[in-house]
Order: structure tokens, then C-alpha cells, then sequence
């Protein structure tokens, strides 16, 4: 029963690790996904070098030792390759020499030599080695950003190269984020958070971390404080694939230009300093809108003086006739004329003598008896006064010059 259990205990421990292994291994190619491939190569008595960056080493990716038919003249002459029929003669078994001499290093030197590798493909012909290799990171930093909360990493002028990244809670907890006291930790992790993180931060110079929950899907309870682990570096940018110096290219221009100017590569029969169709073309749609705008901007000003215009003569002429209307009307020969009839009457009147005579409208002669003769006229007739519905005054004397109605006035005329 003991050992069934241990052998059980063994297996798990085993299988936990083989699981660990194979994450750890995802991880390293995550990141070396993202680096660049150097090639090198040397022929036979030549010296081999490989080397990275500081804080970098070697990862031998390819080895091939012999001579190839499609260059017949790389590192011999092109009649060797008749010997072995114009065909390939090639051998990967120097992989294992070249990584045990140069893998994990910054730096190697290794002599190409049938010797050094312990094989000789094309025996009797000039034969060369070449290496695929690429830098990877051996020294990194380790970040915790507490849930709800940001931190910018900054490499100045290198480039942020992210090995791992995790968003949770592990059963080992973490000194920077604590849980609450009572909480029951539980193990929680998100999916794909070294992705994200790559693909956000990756061959940046900067980058802010943001442990928002939402994010990352929220993979832990509402009451766990979870938090954002990375493992990242600042390498060189000549050790990243250039699509992340390129990204970065673009993301600092675009932060330094205006959103809506756009780069065109011109083509290779049109001069940089001629001008593009498309420049003419928006050079004469800006002239036609600004001549549409001004023609538009005088004729709104026009309409508005001629429309004042007409305001202010139709208030002119209303006024006008307001006043007109308003005016008291002039007595003059009309239907008030029978009242002058009836003053004018010598048996009318209350007093004893004739009343005053009415000149014209509104005007009052004192009363005068008699009749002074005018010039060397003859006395002119006693002058005849009727009222004929409309009180019409009528003189029967052929004066232009109608005389006052008094007897006694010297010449007094009056016009009317």
C-alpha cells in the first residue's frame, strides 16, 4: 500500500514537472519568436565567430557542413562539384559540435575544419560551414503591478523584450498585493497573458502595464487582490526581428504627426519635387471652395442690404400715411359751410346787430355796416347767400380778387 502511494506521489511530481517544463518551454519560444536569425558561415582553414550583445547569448538554431550543387563556386572551384555529380554533399551532424562549443556563450570562435566537426562530407574538395543562430536575453527583471493600479518600464534607448507575464493569484501569493485577511486564496490565472503582453509591449522603448481585471477577463473572484507579474529585459534592437523596430518606427512617427498626413511612395518615374496629381487636384479643390464661399458670402451680404432697403421704405411709406391720416382736416368750402351760411345771415343771430363775419376757415372779421366802394368800380351788389343741401358759398360778381364781406373795411381781400 506504501508503495503504490509513493509510487503515486512520484508520478505526480513527475508529471508536475514535465508540465512545468513544457510552460518554461513555451515561454522561451514565445520569446524566441521575436528575435532576429543571424547567419554566418566560413570556409575550411577559415575561422568561424559567433557573438551577441551584452546580457545576450547564443542559440544555435541550424548547422550545415559540406558544399552545395546550386553554388558550385562557394569556398572551391566548380569543377569539384563533378566529382560528387553535381549534387549535394551536406551534414547537420556539426550541429552538436557548434552548440556545444558556442550555445549559452556571448561570444565563440571556432576553426572550420573536417577536424573540428569530425566529418567529412565531400572528402578531397574545399568544404564551408554556416550557422543559424540567434541572441536571446539571460538577464531579466521581474515587475508586480496590484490589481486597479499602472507602472510605466522604460528602456530608453533600448528595446523591451517580455519573457513571461501572468495576471492572478497563486497559492504562494505575493508581497507587493496581499489579500485581505479571511479571504480563501485560490489559484487563479489568466489565459494568454504573455501573449498580450508581447504583442503590447514588445520592441517598445516604453510601455505602461495596466492590471485592469477586465482585461484579463476577470479570472479570479470578486474578493482575491490579483495582480499583473511580468519578466521582461531591454535589449538591443539589432537582436529583435526588425517588424518590431519597424512597429516602433511607425508608432514614434505617428506620435509626432498630424493624424491626417499620410506618406506616399512615389513612383519611380515621378520626381519628388514635381507635383503629384493628387497635390494639383487638392490645390484646385481649395480654390473652388473659396471662390463658392466668397461668391456665397457677397450675395448673403447683398440680399441683406437689399432687404434693409425695402424694410426701411416700407416703413417710410406707412409712416407717411399714418400722418396723413392723422392730420385735422382744413375747413374749407364743404359740408361746415352751412353753418357759415347761417352766421353770415343778418335776421340770424341772437344779438341785436349782425354777428361777426367769417373771412375763411377759423378767421374772424370784427362787424362792419356798409360797403366801401373798391377802386373806381361801381358799389358792388348786396351779395346773395343760399344754402343748397351742401352750404355752397356762391358770389355773383365777376372779381378775381374776392373782397372781404364787411361794408365798412377799406380794400381788405381775402384769398383763400
Amino acid at each position: 500500500m506504501g508503495t503504490a502511494v509513493g509510487l503515486l506521489v512520484l508520478w505526480a511530481m513527475v508529471a508536475t514537472g514535465s508540465a512545468q517544463l513544457i510552460y518554461r518551454e513555451n515561454r522561451l519560444a514565445l520569446l524566441s519568436g521575436t528575435l532576429r536569425t543571424f547567419q554566418v558561415a566560413s570556409c575550411d582553414g577559415d575561422q568561424l565567430r559567433l557573438s551577441c550583445p551584452i546580457n545576450t547569448v547564443v542559440v544555435i538554431k541550424l548547422v550545415h557542413y559540406g558544399r552545395l550543387a546550386s553554388k558550385p563556386g562557394l569556398c572551391g572551384h566548380p569543377s569539384d562539384m563533378q566529382r560528387f555529380n553535381n549534387s549535394d554533399c551536406m551534414d547537420r551532424s556539426a550541429l552538436k559540435v557548434v552548440i556545444d562549443e558556442c550555445g549559452g556563450k556571448q561570444e565563440c570562435r571556432l576553426h572550420t575544419s573536417p577536424k573540428a566537426f569530425g566529418i567529412d562530407p565531400c572528402p578531397g574538395v574545399r568544404k564551408f560551414v554556416e550557422v543559424l543562430y540567434k541572441c536571446r536575453p539571460n538577464v531579466f527583471r521581474n515587475l508586480v503591478v496590484c490589481q486597479g493600479q499602472r507602472h510605466q518600464i522604460n528602456c530608453n534607448d533600448a528595446k523591451i523584450a517580455i519573457y513571461s507575464a501572468s495576471f492572478g493569484v497563486t497559492k504562494h501569493g505575493s508581497v507587493e498585493c496581499p489579500q485581505a485577511p479571511g479571504v480563501t486564496v485560490t489559484d487563479c490565472q489568466a489565459s494568454f497573458t504573455s501573449e498580450k503582453m508581447i504583442n503590447m509591449c514588445q520592441g517598445h522603448s516604453s510601455c505602461e502595464l495596466n492590471a485592469d481585471a477586465n482585461f484579463f477577463n476577470r479570472p479570479c473572484p470578486a474578493d482575491h487582490n490579483a495582480y499583473l507579474k511580468v519578466t521582461y529585459t531591454c535589449v538591443p534592437k539589432t537582436i529583435l526581428r526588425e517588424k518590431y523596430d519597424q512597429e516602433e518606427m511607425a508608432r514614434r512617427r505617428n506620435a509626432t504627426e498630424a493624424p491626417s498626413v499620410k506618406r506616399k511612395v512615389l513612383p519611380p518615374d515621378q520626381d519628388a519635387s514635381s507635383p503629384s496629381p493628387s497635390g494639383k487636384n487638392n490645390k484646385e479643390k481649395f480654390i473652388l471652395y473659396l471662390t463658392l464661399s466668397v461668391t456665397g458670402g457677397l450675395l448673403l451680404c447683398l440680399l441683406t442690404v437689399i432687404l434693409r432697403l425695402y424694410c426701411q421704405r416700407r416703413r417710410a411709406r406707412h409712416d407717411a400715411k399714418a400722418v396723413y391720416l392723422d392730420r385735422p382736416t382744413v375747413l374749407g368750402f364743404g359740408d361746415q359751410l352751412s353753418e357759415l351760411d347761417s352766421e353770415l345771415d343778418p335776421g340770424q343771430g341772437p344779438g341785436p346787430g349782425p354777428g361777426p363775419t367769417i373771412l375763411s376757415s377759423g378767421r374772424l372779421s370784427p362787424p362792419y355796416t356798409g360797403q366801401m366802394s373798391f377802386g373806381s368800380r361801381q358799389p358792388a351788389e348786396q351779395p346773395s347767400y343760399a344754402s343748397s343741401g351742401r352750404g355752397t358759398l356762391r358770389h355773383h360778381h365777376d372779381d378775381t380778387n374776392p373782397r372781404s364781406l364787411a361794408h365798412d373795411l377799406p380794400n381788405v381781400y381775402y384769398y383763400s
